[in-house]
């Protein structure tokens, strides 16, 4: 039996020495698309950073993870549903904004 994240850091090791360009595609199998393939990847414990890993070892979230590897309709429904919110964010500067410890509540216990 093949030892299959093994397999998968080595190729990403062998890929990532590449002199000329180091990057590489957060979503593996269709990096040009918005779709869900990134979640199926999670949970073959194929994602490329450690906090989309984490995303489907943790508790709070690997249901998430499960729904959206699942159906790609509900992760464009969602996605799209998150992009329309985060265009409405009026980015607070200066003394206006903070940089949260925690993302649930704010630095000073506003």
């Amino acid at each position: 039996m093949y030892d299959q994240p093994l397999i998968h850091l080595l190729r990403l090791r062998n890929t990532c020495r590449a002199p000329n360009d180091p990057s590489v595609f957060l979503d593996q199998r269709t990096p040009f698309i918005v779709d869900n393939a990134i979640y199926g990847e999670i949970q073959r414990q194929r994602g490329i950073l450690r906090i989309d890993q984490n995303l489907g070892l943790d508790r709070s979230t690997r249901g998430i993870v499960s729904s959206f590897a699942s159906s790609n309709a509900l992760f464009r429904q969602r996605f799209a549903q998150a992009m329309f919110k985060m265009g409405t964010i009026r980015v607070l500067t200066g003394r206006s904004g903070e940089i949260r410890r925690n993302c649930r509540v704010f630095n000073n216990g506003r």
